[in-house]
């Protein structure tokens, strides 16, 4: 992720060549951003128990591929990666807002924040990880 995140702008063209990059871009942010242990992190928040999905990759590494695709390319082509960019976060939101379902909630719901900040320390973890990754304000 480190080199993928390092690289230069990509000079890409609507062709074969810059179609394969981008799958293989969109294929690499996708599985170090979404990826799970198959472990589960049970926790009591809000009054509800949650079960929520422990991912393979810490979050400063998920940050790198939620962004992967972001800025790659010269001013021609900013289409580039834009859609999947868009596909894998509502993705992540998906995940995210299933593992916080039984609150009656959304991930993305400000009242979330309190709920987590009283529930133990690996839960408050696990939303503040997701939060820096998603854009929550808190």
């Amino acid at each position: 992720m480190a080199l993928l995140s390092g690289m230069p702008t990509i000079d890409i063209v609507d062709s074969p060549a810059g179609d394969g990059l981008l799958a293989a871009f969109e294929k690499t942010s996708r599985t170090y951003l979404m990826e799970k242990t198959g472990s589960l992190l049970n926790a009591s928040v809000g009054g509800k128990n949650l079960s929520l999905p422990v991912f393979r990759y810490d979050w400063q590494i998920r940050s790198e591929a939620i962004n992967l695709l972001n800025g790659r390319t010269v001013p021609s082509v900013l289409w580039w990666g834009k859609r999947e960019s868009r596909d894998i976060y509502l993705d992540l939101m998906d995940v995210l807002d299933g593992a916080v379902r039984p609150t009656g909630t959304e991930f993305l719901d400000t009242l979330l924040y309190e709920d987590f900040l009283d529930s133990t320390q690996p839960a408050f973890q696990w939303y503040l990880e997701n939060c820096k990754l998603t854009g929550c304000r808190h």
